[in-house]
């Protein structure tokens, strides 16, 4: 188990911590797997329309929306924007996954993989294991 001071989470086998900036913790795994775990103290009441809103702003090359919907996710309040888009000449498949656990405390896992390699156990069985290991600071 990786724990930082806000959550943790268990890492699938071949994954690392890369980084933390302002947009979160930043991990890489195994044939260019991405994962970002962001977290705010001001998270919206809506996670549908905040993502429909933050995607006015996306300006990825070649970006297409695949969807953005609620989910059901250990009863929060949880809504998935998933994604396509290209960079360096390899097209990627992302799907952020935004919750409000509390009124002071939201979440967002993002995990992206190589498109080509999206309906892949690998790509199944990584973020059932993300999502299922992830734990909210307490």
């Amino acid at each position: 188990m990786t724990r930082f001071p806000l959550f943790s989470i268990v890492l699938p086998e071949g994954w690392k911590y890369a980084s933390t900036d302002s947009a979160g913790a930043r991990f890489t795994g195994p044939d260019g797997q991405k994962l970002l775990i962001g977290w705010t103290t001001t998270p919206k009441d809506d996670p549908v329309a905040d993502w429909e809103s933050q995607e006015q702003s996306m300006t990825r090359s070649q970006y297409k929306r695949v969807r953005i919907e609620a989910v059901d996710y250990r009863g929060w309040n949880t809504a998935d924007w998933e994604f396509t888009y290209e960079d360096g000449g390899t097209k990627y498949r992302s799907i952020d996954r935004g919750f409000v656990v509390s009124p002071q405390q939201g979440y967002a896992l993002m995990y992206t993989a190589k498109a080509a390699d999206w309906d892949g156990d690998l790509r199944e069985d990584t973020w059932k294991s993300l999502t299922e290991t992830f734990q909210p600071k307490s």
